[in-house]
């Protein structure tokens, strides 16, 4: 008997989406089920969450975050946290707009700053999908896994700390394999921060006058950015 590690009941558009993403998902033979018999990427699990199926899947990638920012997002929307040696796990719930629960475990080095290699592991199993009224004003809900999706791909959210926290950003940056929308560092001294990136080697065009904010640092092309408040 085959072990599914994904699974969702058909459904015509969710199976056009899923498929391309991931060639790993599969129909059953009877055709009532969407299958992969592999775990998903944090990618191919947040494309399953915005298909509005329900469904159930075991999660593993692995990802770089940027800590101790990156945990301490995810740890905040946690129901609980257990913390070990190289390892947190957490477990996530919701049960109003939509019914979920996810447990996550996190390894590798997680403690002190800067970007690290971890490996994620998970189970997510969504039984209520929350459903999209309205495609062009949608706010996704952040589940863990989710919110780790979000993270690791889309953009960070960085407590300015000094040195440490623009040595973060530009290697973020100038990494080519990512491709974040922007990166929003916290509390910022924005002269500090300009003068650090442009000593990184960035051409920064700034858009904000003021002394401290909450800077949105975007990345125009391979070594320009523009910094916001």
């Amino acid at each position: 008997m085959v072990k599914y590690l994904f699974k969702a009941p058909y459904k015509y558009e969710a199976y056009v989406l899923l498929r391309m993403e991931s060639k790993k998902f599969a129909t059953t033979k009877d055709g009532r089920f969407i299958v992969s018999p592999e775990p998903l990427t944090l990618k191919e699990y947040y494309i399953a969450f915005t298909s509005e199926v329900p469904f159930s899947a075991y999660v593993k990638d692995r990802v770089e975050l940027a800590l101790p920012d990156d945990l301490e997002l995810v740890a905040d929307a946690a129901d609980e946290v257990r913390r070990g040696r190289g390892r947190v796990r957490l477990r996530w719930r919701r049960y109003e707009d939509f019914s979920a629960e996810e447990e996550v475990e996190i390894r590798g080095r997680l403690s002190g700053r800067g970007v690290a290699e971890v490996s994620v592991r998970g189970y997510g199993e969504v039984r209520d999908p929350y459903v999209c009224r309205d495609p062009d004003d949608c706010m996704w809900p952040a589940t863990a896994l989710v919110l780790l999706y979000w993270l690791t791909h889309k953009y960070k959210v960085l407590e300015y700390r000094g040195a440490s926290t623009v040595e973060t950003a530009s290697k973020l940056l100038s990494d080519p394999k990512n491709n974040f929308n922007f990166i929003e560092i916290l509390g910022a001294d924005v002269d500090a921060v300009e003068r650090m990136l442009r000593e990184a080697g960035f051409e920064v065009k700034r858009r904000c006058e003021k002394a401290k904010a909450e800077l949105r640092v975007e990345k125009i092309s391979e070594n320009r950015l523009h910094i916001g408040c």
